[in-house]
């Protein structure tokens, strides 16, 4: 199916089908081709569809409020098979700051979270996007100890934990449309600023705090900062919140061997976290840690 897409993409816009070069980095979600320095085909893998007919709604709507997106030329189906053909955007994934406050690798997140702001203000949440569920921490530190994963008094300092943060973030105003995996493998940036969001088929609306769920936690502190919330105390404390809550989430599943994403081994976001705080985590995150 792949090769028949390529062929007909070829076919209406003027390149040959032999100029379309499979990515080094193929995603989980589609299968991905690069057509010189210019394009980017993109066919849905089997059980992927839906995400990509989402893409087609979702980053046009990103596009008008101001985000940086790939554009596209040409999306639509071919014998029920969703494809997608954009532009490249110039860029590479961001570097991790070393340091969560005082690098100058952190300017590209500190864009990214002003990016973040643009998108979760002023774009419109598309009919038929899923609402974000983040679930129940409280039930999650439950199962743990029952399975004899954490000990009931571990348990218990992690649940109050969860509930300070709880309490301290209360409630966002309002959903509204979250990238949803606004992580820096998602992300093109030069010269500190980002250069394009990339990858819409995780879009959802939920609390925008949820939206920086996949950044490392040591560069939450440049995010915020650009992302300036009317509120940064409670917001970072929800940040925190499902941060914490994936990071426990992580403790009895497997590792995701073929992925390159920071997050992919079962320890690291715990791991993150803890260098976040050893590492002298800035206002208002530093208030906000264990105790």
């Amino acid at each position: 199916m792949t090769a028949t897409t390529l062929a007909e993409l070829a076919r209406r816009h003027g390149f040959t089908a032999a100029e379309a070069v499979a990515a080094p980095v193929q995603g989980v979600a589609n299968h991905v081709h690069f057509v010189g320095g210019d394009l980017v085909v993109r066919v849905a893998r089997e059980g992927f569809g839906d995400d990509l007919r989402k893409e087609a709604a979702v980053i046009p709507a990103a596009g008008r409020a101001g985000v940086p997106v790939p554009e596209i030329v040409d999306a639509g189906e071919l014998d029920g098979v969703p494809y997608m053909l954009q532009r490249r955007v110039p860029g590479e994934a961001p570097p991790l700051p070393e340091r969560p406050e005082g690098d100058a690798r952190g300017a590209a997140y500190r864009d990214l979270g002003a990016v973040l702001a643009r998108l979760h203000a002023h774009a419109t949440v598309p009919p038929g996007v899923p609402a974000f569920d983040a679930g129940d921490p409280t039930r999650l530190t439950g199962w743990l100890t029952r399975s004899g994963r954490l000990g009931a008094q571990t348990a218990d300092w992690l649940a109050a934990w969860l509930d300070r943060l709880g309490e301290l973030g209360g409630t966002a105003a309002g959903r509204c449309l979250l990238h949803g995996d606004a992580g820096p493998a998602n992300t093109l940036a030069r010269d500190g600023r980002v250069t394009g969001l990339l990858d819409w088929g995780d879009a959802c609306a939920g609390d925008p705090a949820a939206d920086l769920a996949k950044v490392p936690p040591v560069a939450l502190p440049y995010v915020l900062d650009g992302y300036r919330p009317a509120e940064p105390f409670a917001f970072a404390a929800r940040v925190l919140r499902v941060h914490l809550h994936w990071a426990v989430g992580r403790f009895p599943t497997p590792p995701d061997l073929g992925a390159r994403h920071w997050s992919a081994q079962p320890g690291n976001r715990v791991a993150e976290l803890l260098r976040l705080f050893a590492l002298g985590a800035p206002s208002p995150w530093r208030e906000l840690g264990p105790v």
